[in-house]
């Protein structure tokens, strides 16, 4: 039924629209291949200038002061983002450690006199 469907309705629009120039089209568009050539020194001349500008910089780089306030701020935030990190770890460890005690040894701890055959004890 879905093959006939599709034959019938959705096949002839297909053929319609695609052909070798939008298939091309489609392959040269697609994310993960511009994002590559966009940047390439081979499609984009200007890409040049920047080669020039990273040369001349690495040339040039001298390490900053440790107490310079962008890696005051940079160590600050890694720490922030290292302790939520560990706040979920934590609680993901809680939760499951609450899950696996009510699934298997829930009962044991509610309902002390409980037997499987229904007896007391």
């Amino acid at each position: 039924m879905n093959d006939t469907f599709y034959q019938t309705f959705v096949s002839p629009w297909v053929r319609m629209t695609v052909n070798p120039w939008t298939a091309e089209a489609m392959k040269w568009l697609h994310p993960m291949r511009t994002s590559r050539y966009l940047f390439a020194e081979s499609f984009s001349p200007w890409m040049r200038g920047v080669a020039a500008l990273a040369k001349n910089l690495a040339q040039h780089r001298k390490p900053l002061p440790k107490d310079h306030p962008f890696l005051v701020q940079e160590r600050q935030v890694s720490n922030g983002i290292s302790g939520l990190l560990e706040d979920g770890r934590r609680y993901r460890d809680a939760m499951q450690e609450q899950a696996f005690s009510m699934m298997y040894g829930g009962a044991a701890r509610v309902f002390p006199s409980a037997d499987p055959n229904g007896r007391s004890r």
